[in-house]
């Protein structure tokens, strides 16, 4: 099935002065250091985890096709 045909949004012409415009992102990434990270744990380095704080489902889209569901069962 092919996608709807995209709808441009834009001004009225008598308010074209109230037009807010946004950045087109191409894309991005991450600079990382060039340093190595280093950890140090101690006593208070625990963290305690529950199903709570784990997504039950997941979506992964790509840059072309259609988006992956998955589902976490816990």
């Amino acid at each position: 099935m092919p996608a709807p045909p995209p709808t441009r949004v834009r001004a009225l012409e008598d308010r074209v002065a109230c037009e807010i415009t946004y950045p087109r992102v191409i894309g991005y990434r991450y600079e990382l250091a060039s340093q190595n990270l280093v950890a140090a744990f101690g006593p208070d380095s625990k963290v305690a985890l529950s199903t709570a704080d784990i997504p039950t489902k997941t979506e992964n889209a790509p840059i072309v096709g259609s988006p992956a569901f998955t589902h976490w069962m816990i």
